[in-house]
């Protein structure tokens, strides 16, 4: 009788009890992840918060630039201080108030959106990761050509 080779790769299977069969996969090669690059991927590309802040802080500006553009001129200043009263100053002080908070906040979150336009962790190891599988692949066409 003739030895007989071990089956096609196609033709493998193991029972691994009840209904589940596994097929074996072809080779591949695996990129090992340290835990902090593991932890990375799963956060994903989370850091807009600079963004959303600045837009925030952008929206109350324009609001309270709007309202302070809309009280202004509809207000009588003068009759309003010398019958003292407050409200139409106290909302004025708020609302100037708001506005300079708002601008330098805006600000302040601009240059940090800019200061990190650079590419975040998770775009660096996915970056990495991909050249190191972009390498292999062309590593085996030489290898097969």
């Amino acid at each position: 009788m003739a030895a007989q080779g071990p089956p096609p790769q196609s033709e493998l299977r193991f029972s691994v009890g009840g209904g589940t069969v596994i097929v074996p996969q072809p080779d591949e090669r695996a990129f090992a992840l340290r835990h902090n690059d593991f932890l990375t991927l799963c956060e994903g590309e989370v850091s807009k918060a600079d963004e959303r802040w600045r837009d925030i802080w952008i929206a109350i500006f324009v609001t309270a630039a709007v309202g302070v553009l809309s009280l202004w001129p509809t207000v009588d200043w003068r009759t309003t201080i010398q019958q003292g009263k407050l409200a139409p100053c106290i909302s004025a002080f708020v609302l100037c108030s708001l506005v300079a908070v708002s601008f330098f906040l805006s600000l302040f979150f601009w240059f940090r959106t800019k200061q990190k336009s650079k590419p975040s962790a998770y775009m660096r190891l996915k970056t990495r990761i991909e050249s190191y599988f972009t390498a292999e692949l062309e590593s085996q066409k030489d290898i097969s050509e």
